[in-house]
């Protein structure tokens, strides 16, 4: 619900596009958007293959790609990585769409499965008997890190950004 405050005014003046928006009447709150994000999709193949990257500690987070047409860049077409939200993987409905559009337009869509989320592994370290990374750790920069190395390395001449799904969001920042 929008309270009507001086500050709040001041922020919606300054962005026109918020003044208009109203969530849909379908999913009003954010646990329905979270459900409605794990909707199931029909239609066109999952990724076209799968990337392991192996973090120190022996994880193994998986990165699903989606390739862009042969016409839109080859090696050099821009990538983009979707972080699913917290209850989320490649395979949620929101995760899938947002990469089907990334990959109409010509960019290399990729799908990173957050440590213990998809098929990615939960294997903690113990550093001096203690763990170092509980699970789940929903925004690991060193994680993140590592999948962007990896990206950065496998594609070396093409751009790449980030586009985060609620907890993917605050991850990526």
């Amino acid at each position: 619900l929008r309270k009507d405050t001086a500050a709040n005014r001041a922020l919606l003046d300054g962005c026109g596009a918020l003044g208009s928006f109203v969530p849909c009447p379908w999913a009003p709150m954010g646990m329905s958007q979270t459900i409605m994000a794990h909707a199931a999709l029909k239609g066109s193949p999952l990724y076209d293959r799968r990337m392991r990257v192996e973090a120190p500690d022996g994880v193994v987070l998986l990165l699903d790609v989606k390739e862009p047409p042969p016409q839109a860049g080859g090696a050099n077409a821009p990538v983009v990585v979707v972080l699913h939200c917290i209850a989320g993987d490649s395979g949620s409905g929101v995760v899938r769409m947002m990469n089907d559009a990334f990959v109409e337009r010509g960019w290399r869509a990729v799908a990173y499965n957050r440590r213990g989320h998809g098929d990615s592994s939960v294997l903690p370290s113990a550093v001096g008997g203690r763990t170092r990374k509980a699970f789940p750790l929903h925004s690991d920069p060193e994680d993140l890190a590592l999948v962007a190395e990896h990206l950065s390395r496998t594609y070396p001449g093409a751009p790449m950004a980030m586009v985060g799904v609620s907890e993917g969001a605050n991850a990526m920042v």
